[in-house]
């Protein structure tokens, strides 16, 4: 396998980057952060690219030196398409996913899983119509794309649905938490009017007994008298 880039570079087994059969990293590329190639074997070989630019890639497949037909299944975290029509592709959710923070607590997550639908990306760009076969392909690759877009579509509204859903369980959340709130605050001010009220009751009797007292030493002087 072989992935050439927007920009030209080639990545992959016997090419010039990465050329072993074994696990190799390049970041020195100019087409990713960092592309990562685990090595050809007997049942998969896998390349990872980290922040890969934007454009249309080109994946090579080769078959060398076997006595049989070989077969094989492309699967890619970014949508995929033919440009023949002969061969069928996987089409897999686009990167890079949304994740969104819709609660107040680690974890409370609801991700998003975004779509390139430029017409690059959904293999529209640039068709050629020019001969009835070539008009022919044009047509899948609308159909395709149409699709696509619809499979989105409804994807986006089952998003848009959930989220509304979640909105209006984070509104009960805060009204249920003002209510609580307050209510805590109601108790608190109950109990420092109580604290209060205990307070001046204390304070008057002790004013009541002083008085007391001095009443007391008012009528024994009188008798000395």
């Amino acid at each position: 396998m072989n992935i050439k880039s927007p920009n030209g570079e080639w990545f992959g087994f016997g090419e010039s980057i990465l050329n072993t059969g074994s696990f190799q990293e390049d970041t020195s590329n100019q087409s990713s952060t960092k592309a990562t190639y685990t090595g050809w074997g007997s049942t998969d070989e896998e390349m990872t690219f980290a922040n890969p630019i934007s454009g249309k890639w080109y994946i090579e497949i080769r078959h060398d030196g076997g006595v049989g037909p070989s077969t094989f299944s492309i699967k890619s975290n970014y949508l995929m398409y033919s440009e023949e029509p002969t061969i069928t592709t996987e089409t897999i959710k686009a990167e890079p996913t949304l994740k969104l923070q819709v609660g107040a607590n680690e974890g409370n997550t609801f991700s998003i899983d975004l779509t390139d639908a430029r017409t690059a990306s959904l293999g529209i760009v640039d068709l050629n119509v020019l001969s009835h076969g070539n008009a022919n392909h044009a047509i899948t690759l609308i159909d395709k794309a149409i699709q696509l877009v619809s499979s989105d579509r409804t994807k986006y509204g089952a998003y848009q649905n959930a989220l509304e859903h979640i909105g209006n369980n984070v509104s009960n959340y805060k009204m249920n938490l003002t209510a609580s709130e307050s209510q805590v605050r109601d108790l608190d001010m109950s109990k420092e009017i109580t604290e209060l009220t205990k307070n001046q009751v204390i304070l008057q009797a002790s004013q009541a007994m002083s008085a007391q007292a001095n009443q007391i030493t008012h009528s024994i002087l009188q008798l000395l008298k």
